[in-house]
Parts: structure tokens; sequence; C-alpha cells
């Protein structure tokens, strides 16, 4: 009868060790589930501050390229204006 109870008892102690274990498992996984979350949330913030600087910068880009643009025009223009003045003035020979 003993040798049951011993048996018994050795068995407690193993199951006990057992779910103790599973439990540890399960919470390192857990744990490490939450922190990959943690790091992908984190990667989209970035990732989604970053489209929007880019989206800023190319807005930029865009304004600076109509201003050169008109610059532009408006030198052409000049120049243009100048010479028919030039023609005007001095005629054709």
């Amino acid at each position: 009868m003993s040798e049951s109870l011993a048996n018994g008892q050795l068995m407690s102690t193993l199951a006990g060790a057992a779910s103790t274990f599973v439990a540890i498992l399960a919470g390192f996984y857990t744990t490490k589930i939450f922190s990959i979350s943690t790091d992908k949330n984190r990667f989209q913030n970035k990732i989604n501050e970053l489209e929007l600087e880019i989206g800023h910068r190319k807005d930029n880009a865009k304004d600076l390229k109509t201003q050169i643009d008109r610059r532009q025009q408006e030198k052409d223009d000049d120049k243009i204006n100048s010479f028919v003045e030039n023609l005007l003035l001095n005629g054709v020979h």
C-alpha cells in the first residue's frame, strides 16, 4: 500500500512539474508574441512616418520645380521682350 502511495505521490509531483513547465513555456511564448506584435506596430508606425516625410519632400520638390520653371519663363519672356524692343527701337538692318 505504501508503494502505491509513493507511486501516486510521484505521479502527482511529475504532473505538477509538467504543468509548471508548460505554464513557463506558455508564458515565454505569450511574451514573445506580444514582443513581436509590439515590434511590428513600431515598425509600421516608422514606415507611416517615413511615407509622410517622403510625401512632404515630394510636395516641396514639386513646389521648387514650379518656382524654377516660372522664374525661367520670366527670364525667357524678359529676353524676348528686350529683343523685340531692341528691334523696334533700332529697326531691322
